[in-house]
């Protein structure tokens, strides 16, 4: 039997410091895999940022091979 973990879609976010506070995107996505979240960081974050996340591994090679400095 599936859970609501399982069937829900998430929602993941981008925040991005800004002078008067932040500016955030949400994005609506059917699963958190690389396949879906490393698309999503390329077309709205520019490489060589600093990228701060938790340790889910879909972000385990955002440093590596995308050229982003990544920390948890």
């Amino acid at each position: 039997m599936e859970n609501e973990w399982t069937v829900t879609p998430w929602i993941f976010g981008i925040a991005q410091p800004t002078e008067n506070g932040y500016e955030v995107r949400f994005f609506h996505v059917q699963r958190r895999d690389c396949a879906t979240l490393v698309p999503i960081i390329l077309k709205h974050v520019v490489p060589g940022t600093t990228v701060w996340s938790d340790e889910w591994v879909a972000y385990k090679n955002l440093q590596t091979q995308y050229g982003y400095d990544h920390e948890t």
